[in-house]
């Protein structure tokens, strides 16, 4: 509505008024009431807008700061303080502070922390404490509107900590005005408290009045309905990350050969990748990842080796070429040692049996037999001392090797009546691996786990903004030249988040120090096999060479590996980040 039509309005209303001193006294009613009207529609545009913007607030930091500076703002006042009560419910905590005089700015989104002790909500005797203001409002649920804490005559509140931080900061704290938050419950979360009321006109100090107290009622009343809202959001995202976290520590407890795998490549992961941000120059210059982006590679390199939870663990922990649920070699050596004994005893048979016909045997014969024999304990030794080494799987098998391998299989011994070979036919196959310890059909139960990770994690409800999760985990064995597992991707198939994880994955497993399989790598190595492999095109070379020349594998050594296996340090043209 228009001036002009206010005015027609009004003087509508008065027509036929005739006496001067009412019409007088009625412009003025009328005038009141509409701008009593007016400050209302505001105070009440002003709580929608600043409801829409706490609603769409990402941190409870943000919540909290734009809480405090909207009660000040529909109070003009100096300064206030915002306090939640700690989880325990023995403190408020200080998390935002404001003053403007005192250019005072600590807590919630300024990046300084509150250095300021809690307030006890408790005294020495474990009775309520009712002294401090903000404590009997966290306590009691009510108001306190003080005019001026100096001519504060009642003996229920004590100032004198106020008034000494004041004379420190040459500051007068006056007004002042405390109100409490309350959740759905009616449970006090926090407390709001604002000094020194300002008149909008002259700036002078002022008392909260009664419309204040109800428009920071009314604020305090939505901030708490958003920030419980956030903290139960957020509470979420710890419950979630928590069982993230304890699934991955379940899954690198199954096996006594991966250690902390999984925290450590989530550790590499996320320092790669917050470099990748942080280029200003190069291949990576118009490359940054969003926040959400962030967030979905953190939670995929947690689920990354999700389902390895399937995955039997003899074949997880295979240590050596003929392990199952143990060491086969045990049983050869048994095998062995049986045939020693047979072969002794066969010797002594001989040579009593050439004694019987022709009392007592020869010195020839005698010596004929031991050759022999010495020859049969030579060989059955050599021969076991080959399944040895060969049962290591950091020995390579050549053709020679197969070859001696079924020669040796073809040895035959007897054992209760029943013909048996040195070595069984699947314990020739896993002797005969090239390099590792694990069979062809071994190593796709191994790798069938990316496939069961995708499985898994595509059954969870993921958000849009989370929904490449699965493919980022699923995808860390692919390799570009389209040489990885399990669908063979190439190049562009492969999303850059998953290279990251792919090299922090190959490096974590290079340089682990514990690992009771195999030594320590030394540092210079596991970087010569990833430039190694980037020759092969297994790597990305851009994500390589960013993980080297940052700096950022000589800061996870210094943390991660052990002193001895750091023999090479970072140039001095590379600085750690």
């Amino acid at each position: 509505m228009s001036v002009n039509e206010r005015e027609s309005d009004k003087a509508d209303s008065l027509e036929g008024c005739e006496d001067p001193r009412i019409r007088h006294l009625l412009e003025n009613v009328i005038t009141d009431l509409r701008k009593f009207a007016e400050e209302q529609v505001s105070q009440l545009d002003d709580l929608v807008e600043i409801g829409v913007a706490m609603s769409v607030a990402g941190e409870i930091a943000e919540v909290l700061e734009m809480i405090l500076a909207q009660a000040r703002k529909v109070t003009n006042a100096d300064g206030g303080t915002l306090y939640l009560v700690n989880p325990d419910r023995r403190f408020l905590d200080f998390h935002v502070v404001h003053n403007d005089t005192l250019k005072m700015h600590q807590g919630g989104n300024s990046g300084i922390p509150v250095d300021i002790p809690p307030i006890p909500l408790y005294a020495s005797d474990g009775e309520p404490s009712h002294t401090n203001v903000s404590a009997h409002t966290a306590h009691t649920g009510s108001i306190v509107n003080i005019p001026d804490v100096y001519v504060y005559d009642e003996q229920q509140f004590d100032f004198r900590g106020a008034r000494a931080f004041d004379k420190a900061m040459n500051y007068r704290g006056v007004s002042l005005l405390t109100v409490p938050m309350r959740d759905h419950t009616g449970k006090t979360i926090g407390v709001l408290q604002l000094i020194n009321a300002t008149d909008p006109k002259d700036k002078k100090v002022i008392e909260f009045d009664s419309t204040h107290e109800r428009r920071v009622m009314s604020l305090a009343s939505l901030a708490a309905v958003m920030l419980t809202q956030q903290k139960l959001i957020e509470e979420m995202k710890e419950l979630f990350n928590s069982f993230i976290r304890a699934l991955a520590t379940s899954i690198d407890a199954k096996s006594t050969h991966t250690g902390n795998h999984i925290e450590r490549v989530a550790e590499l992961t996320m320092m790669i990748a917050h470099q990748v941000n942080a280029e200003k120059k190069g291949p990576f210059a118009k490359r940054e990842f969003s926040p959400d982006e962030m967030e979905a590679l953190r939670i995929a390199t947690w689920l990354h080796d999700t389902g390895k939870i399937t995955t039997p663990i003899h074949v997880v922990d295979k240590a050596t070429r003929l392990q199952t649920v143990f060491d086969r070699i045990d049983l050869i050596h048994t095998r062995y040692q049986l045939m020693i004994e047979q072969a002794k005893r066969q010797a002594l048979e001989k040579k009593l049996a050439h004694g019987a016909h022709t009392n007592g045997p020869s010195t020839i014969a005698r010596q004929e037999i031991q050759l022999e024999l010495d020859k049969t304990l030579s060989d059955l030794k050599e021969e076991f001392e080959f399944i040895q080494t060969m049962n290591n799987g950091d020995r390579f098998l050549d053709d020679g090797g197969r070859t001696r391998l079924k020669r040796i299989a073809g040895r035959l011994f007897e054992c209760q009546e029943e013909t048996l070979a040195a070595l069984t036919p699947d314990e020739v196959e896993n002797l005969s691996i090239p390099r590792g310890t694990l069979t062809s059909d071994e190593r796709g139960v191994i790798e069938d786990h990316v496939v069961m990770t995708e499985r898994i994690l595509n059954e969870i409800a993921w958000p849009q903004n989370m929904r490449d999760v699965a493919k980022i985990a699923a995808d860390h064995h692919e390799k570009l030249n389209g040489k990885g597992y399990p669908k063979g991707l190439k190049g562009s198939e492969i999303m850059l988040q998953s290279r990251i994880m792919t090299v922090a994955d190959i490096f974590e497993a290079l340089s682990a120090k514990d690992r009771p399989y195999k030594a320590p790598m030394t540092l210079s190595k596991a970087i010569q096999i990833l430039r190694f492999m980037v020759k092969d095109g297994d790597l990305d070379a851009d994500v390589v060479e960013l993980f080297i020349s940052s700096g950022l594998v000589f800061e996870y050594a210094e943390r991660r590996l052990a002193p001895d296996q750091i023999d090479v340090k970072a140039p001095e043209a590379s600085s750690p980040h």
